[in-house]
């Protein structure tokens, strides 16, 4: 099943405001004593089958994978997990889950019983929500990487944790990247010609390659280049239909891939993408429309350093 297109925003609950989880509080608290006396974490294995980086955790004492996704804000469980072991959990509120296509009401949970790397908790405020990977039990959002710079070797299927004062990635950043400190979300700056670069989300929770406006697409004449197919694509909680084709070049940092997946909304096709972020009062973080994704397709190649909330970023390529 595709997720070419996928954006996982979660917006607040009528209730109360979104929060850090207890579990990533409590996560934060375990990892921390490893971070501060090694600098680093030691490397965590994943599985990135349909895309996505993809470890093993335990939900309601039942073994499952945690897909971990930069492009969500909160935490969130299968929806086919809890149907399919009819789970009796405990609903505090309902959350308007923003996704690519619609915007759609679901439940929040509390209490929800997690173990995941070792370290177990019960979590509250777990949206509920159609997950790419239908295997897949639980999804950790960007908020979970807040505290330390996170690395992601995708050619090697492994990420760790790195303390700020181990690395300096504000003087080793070969990419901009926007601090989106009110959403968790990490916003890079892609270079599309000589004349024209545009925000896009850099999602791991994205199965494809580069996803854009239309708009954007037509203004770039990429719709007169290639093949494009149309198709069905899946998001966070509705469908809707895509075209792809494959850009002969994308500049992604210093680096040049060729042959990439691409795709955008077919005509007529309403899509939710592009809306401005919100700031904070008084911020001095200036708001930036997103004008596309950023996933596997293309991150796939390349080892991630990232610093989420003061955004920095660095592209390179695995070691030999």
């Amino acid at each position: 099943m595709a997720f070419d297109v996928k954006s996982a925003s979660f917006l607040h609950s009528r209730r109360e405001s979104v929060r850090y989880t207890k579990l990533v509080c409590f996560l934060l608290f375990c990892l921390q004593s490893a971070v501060s006396t090694a600098g680093y974490t030691e490397w965590i294995d994943f599985d990135s089958s349909y895309g996505l980086i993809r470890v093993p955790v335990q939900v309601e004492g039942i073994d499952t994978h945690a897909i971990f996704d930069t492009g969500a804000t909160l935490n969130a469980i299968s929806n086919d997990f809890i149907e399919r072991h009819q789970l009796d959990l405990t609903q505090r509120a309902v959350a308007e889950l923003k996704g690519v296509f619609r915007s759609e009401e679901q439940a929040l949970y509390d209490d929800v019983n997690i173990n995941l790397l070792g370290f177990q908790a019960e979590v509250d405020g777990v949206a509920s929500m159609n997950l790419p990977d239908r295997s897949g039990g639980i999804l950790i959002g960007a908020g979970f990487f807040q505290q330390f710079i996170v690395q992601i070797d995708y050619p090697n299927s492994r990420l760790r944790l790195i303390s700020r004062d181990s690395l300096d990635l504000k003087e080793l950043q070969n990419i901009e990247m926007l601090p989106q400190r009110d959403s968790g979300q990490p916003l890079v700056r892609i270079k599309l010609n000589d004349d024209r670069s545009a925000w896009m989300l850099l999602d791991t929770g994205s199965g494809g390659g580069v996803s854009v406006k239309r708009q954007l697409a037509e203004t770039l004449g990429w719709l007169e280049q290639g093949k494009w197919v149309d198709k069905s694509s899946h998001g966070a909680n509705s469908a809707g239909n895509i075209q792809i084709s494959r850009l002969e070049r994308f500049n992604f940092g210093p680096f040049e891939l060729a042959d990439v997946l691409v795709s955008v909304p077919a005509v007529g096709q309403t899509t939710l993408v592009g809306a401005h972020e919100p700031t904070e009062a008084g911020s001095r973080i200036r708001s930036q429309r997103i004008e596309g994704i950023i996933g596997y397709d293309v991150l796939k190649h390349f080892v991630l350093t990232i610093d989420y909330k003061y955004g920095h970023a660095h592209i390179g390529a695995p070691e030999a």
